[in-house]
């Protein structure tokens, strides 16, 4: 039949500012950067290794099974880049 069972993907109802906008602002920042103010590229990710386990089709009387670690460890991981020196 060509169905299937999923979750829907979560989203936000934001309006994120026009694209040249937000170009404008970085360019602005990137034009007064100095050792006064200096500009930095920042990202962070967090890392769970326990997985979530959703929804999905299993053959009836039969149970699936996901495989998790004994402990739900968590890292998070930071890292900034100056803009000038990289």
């Amino acid at each position: 039949m060509g169905l299937v069972w999923r979750r829907a993907a979560p989203t936000l109802r934001i309006r994120a500012p026009p694209k040249d906008k937000k170009m404008a602002t970085i360019h602005n920042a990137l034009d007064e950067c100095s050792t006064e103010h200096p500009v930095f590229y920042e990202d962070e990710v967090f890392i769970h290794l326990n997985p979530k386990i959703g929804a999905d089709w299993k053959l009836l009387g039969k149970q699936k099974r996901g495989v998790t670690p004994e402990q739900n460890e968590k890292y998070s991981l930071d890292v900034a880049l100056h803009s000038g020196t990289g």
